[in-house]
C-alpha cells in the first residue's frame, strides 16, 4: 500500500498543480535505510523465511529510523505512527501480520490454505490465537480504490503520512503574480 499512497499523492499533487521537481529536490537522511529495508523483507520472505521475525524487527526498524531521522519534513510522524503500529502487531505474532480470513476467502480463496498454515510471506491467519488482531489486515479496499487490496491500521496510517508528505512538498503556495513588484500608492 506505500507504493499506492506515494502513486496517488503524486498524481493528486500534480492535479492540485504541484512540481514534481520539488518533490526531486527534497534532501533526505539516510536513504540507504529503505533499500536495506526492503532488501532485507525480499531475502527474508523469498530466500530465508526461517529468519522471519528477525527479518521484521530489523526491516521496520530500519524504516523507522529513516523516518526519525527524516521526521522533520512533513508528514514523517504519521508515518512512523503507521510503521510503530505494524511492529508492533508482526512481534506479537512471530514476525506475521494477522489477515482477515474471511475477507481473503472472497477476494483470494486459493491463498486461505497457506494463510492457516502461516507459509504465505509474512502473514497469517487471524484467530483467536493471535494477538492485537484490530492492528491486523483487517481493512477491505475495493471499487472505486483502483485495485482490492487488505490492509491494516498501521497501513493507512502510513500511507496519509507518504500523501501528506507529497502534497505540502509538492504543492506550495505560490504568488499569483510571482516574480512581479507590487507597488504602495
Amino acid at each position: 500500500m506505500m507504493n499506492d499512497g506515494f502513486i496517488i499523492g503524486i498524481l493528486v499533487a500534480l492535479f492540485r498543480g504541484g512540481k514534481l521537481r520539488d518533490l526531486l529536490d527534497v534532501k533526505l537522511n539516510s536513504l540507504w535505510l529503505i533499500v536495506l529495508a526492503f532488501t532485507v523483507q525480499y531475502a527474508i520472505i523469498n530466500l530465508y523465511p526461517f529468519y522471519l521475525f528477525m527479518g521484521v524487527i530489523v526491516s521496520y526498524f530500519s524504516l523507522l529510523l529513516f523516518c526519525l531521522f527524516n521526521r522533520k519534513q512533513p508528514g514523517f510522524y504519521i508515518m512512523m505512527a503507521g510503521i510503530a503500529m505494524n511492529l508492533l502487531v508482526m512481534i506479537s505474532n512471530g514476525g506475521r501480520m494477522p489477515v482477515d480470513i474471511e475477507i481473503i476467502r472472497q477476494i483470494a480463496p486459493n491463498q486461505v490454505e497457506q494463510l492457516v498454515a502461516g507459509t504465505i510471506g509474512k502473514h497469517v491467519a487471524m484467530t483467536e490465537q493471535t494477538n492485537l488482531n484490530l492492528l491486523g489486515d483487517i481493512f477491505y479496499l475495493h471499487a472505486p480504490y483502483p485495485r482490492e487490496a487488505l490492509v491494516s491500521l498501521g497501513d493507512i496510517l502510513f500511507s496519509v503520512g507518504v500523501f501528506y508528505f507529497i502534497q505540502k512538498t509538492m504543492v506550495k503556495r505560490r504568488s499569483p503574480i510571482q516574480g512581479s513588484v507590487i507597488h504602495e500608492v
